[in-house]
């Protein structure tokens, strides 16, 4: 029988910084979910015809993470990824939010997107595809608070 090789990207980590007038004061890792849009896009891109994710996006909802996510729960706040690496074996995104970033609210879930519907001012009002979301401790998010969201994707072949 032949054995066949596949990319497997169907979990990562996402690495949560929290930190209050520049001390850490809570770090956690935990597994995300590429979800069925999200390998969609992986086949796009390998087939030369889709985008990569480019936006990070935080929400107010804790409903566990399903395969069938097309969206955050309760989105209330979008950035554009400020960082990416390609290591060996691995993609990895980055969004840091400042002090004066996605205030007011109770993080607990956090997802990638692929696009994404603009205001005329360029302001993103959500839309694009979920690429992967994943559940964090909640964060209460106000203007003494910086968030560093690191997103590695390994890729492996088993």
């Amino acid at each position: 029988m032949k054995s066949e090789s596949v990319i497997n990207m169907d979990n990562g980590n996402l690495h949560v910084e929290v930190e209050r007038h520049g001390l850490l004061i809570h770090e956690e890792v935990v597994r995300n979910k590429v979800v069925a849009t999200g390998r969609d896009i992986i086949r796009d891109l390998l087939l030369g015809v889709g985008s990569q994710p480019d936006w990070i996006a935080v929400g107010t909802t804790s409903t566990a993470v399903a395969d069938t996510d097309i969206a955050l729960g309760a989105e209330y706040f979008r950035g554009r990824i400020t960082r990416r690496l390609s290591n060996t074996g691995k993609a990895t995104f980055k969004l840091h939010l400042t002090t004066s970033d996605a205030n007011g609210q109770t993080i607990r879930e956090v997802g990638a997107f692929v696009h994404a519907v603009y205001t005329a001012a360029g302001s993103p009002l959500g839309g694009g595809r979920l690429f992967a979301r994943a559940l964090v401790t909640p964060i209460v998010k106000d203007n003494t608070v910086t968030v560093t969201f690191t997103w590695e994707f390994p890729i492996s072949s088993t």
